[in-house]
């Protein structure tokens, strides 16, 4: 679409202002675009309260890297609500849908929750995924398992 591909060429501000129509009509492609310029200043003033909005609203409607963003957000209470029940079931459906940095982060919060070889043994497969594709912290994760 042209407002990625705006994106992707550096043209922020363009991005930007051709994804926002289609952001407050709904698309969760384009809501997630507006989010990552908003939490980035990428043409635009920094905004992270009103990215955090954006990436809500992509995030319930599954998509997989507003549901991790936002996770991260719920979790450290940062320009929303601290909600770690919340950033749990969001970083979950975002590892479950394939989000690398999801996984790795999904497999630490279990990791967090039950330190002991349970809480482990349920982070392995998505330590597993992630380091699959590459994600350093995750292949080391599993070296020291």
């Amino acid at each position: 679409d042209s407002a990625y591909g705006a994106f992707q060429r550096g043209l922020y501000k363009t991005a930007y202002n051709l994804a926002l129509a289609r952001a407050q009509n709904g698309d969760p492609a384009a809501q997630t675009l507006v989010a990552e310029i908003l939490s980035r200043g990428l043409g635009v003033p920094v905004n992270a309260a009103e990215a955090a909005k954006w990436y809500a609203l992509a995030a319930e409607q599954g998509i997989p890297e507003s549901q991790f963003q936002y996770a991260l957000m719920l979790l450290d209470g940062r320009y929303v609500k601290k909600d770690e029940k919340g950033a749990y079931a969001l970083m979950q459906a975002a590892a479950e849908a394939g989000n690398r940095l999801a996984q790795f982060n999904f497999a630490q919060l279990l990791v967090q929750q039950d330190p002991g070889d349970s809480g482990i043994a349920k982070a392995v497969s998505y330590y597993q995924r992630a380091a699959a594709t590459g994600l350093a912290d995750a292949q080391y994760a599993m070296a020291q398992v």
